[in-house]
């Protein structure tokens, strides 16, 4: 059984867990450079696996962040499922890349959670500013949504694309867009 994750030295990193079905879409946020307060980390990605993901909320502590996309989580066992909650509670971050397969990255959260509303998906353009730069996405598939409990993240958009929910000394994040498009 495995059921450690062994980082000799964490340092400045932030180490980012990846469950996803299709790991190549994600390899751009290996080695990303992320200002949190008032420090700056680099990203690290490690492709979970479900055969692999853990059903020990404390072996998942070594990760900071968890993304889940485009992914059926009820591929994931009720104690891989538990895990990930105690994980979140004590203060992991999970994000949630939705879009049009939200239904899939949604399937496993059957309890109360992560609940929300979801509407339609629709086509929008999305900007942000990276590093002083302003990116934009035009053409993306997003879902209308609200999260029960959660707030818009509206330092990162305001157009209803970005929310978060405080889960014990966690969080959950869900993008209304897939974070693994081209």
């Amino acid at each position: 059984e495995k059921d450690e994750i062994s980082l000799a030295d964490a340092g400045a990193n932030a180490v980012v867990g990846i469950l996803s079905d299709d790991y190549s879409a994600f390899h751009y946020m290996d080695g990303l450079t992320v200002s949190v307060g008032a420090y700056e980390l680099t990203s690290h990605i490690l492709e979970l696996r479900t055969e692999d993901m853990p059903d020990n909320g404390n072996v998942l502590n070594v990760l900071g962040y968890i993304v889940i996309d485009h992914y059926d989580t009820a591929q994931l066992s009720k104690k891989q499922y538990e895990a990930l909650q105690a994980w979140v509670k004590n203060g992991g971050i999970l994000i949630l890349g939705t879009g049009s397969n939200y239904q899939n990255v949604l399937h496993g959260f059957n309890d109360d959670f992560l609940t929300g509303t979801f509407g339609t998906v629709d086509k929008k353009t999305l900007s942000w500013s990276v590093q002083g730069q302003d990116v934009t996405m035009e053409d993306v598939d997003c879902i209308a949504l609200s999260l029960d409990g959660g707030k818009e993240l509206s330092a990162y958009a305001e157009d209803g694309t970005a929310y978060y929910k405080e889960v014990g000394n966690g969080r959950v994040v869900m993008l209304a867009y897939d974070l693994g498009m081209e």
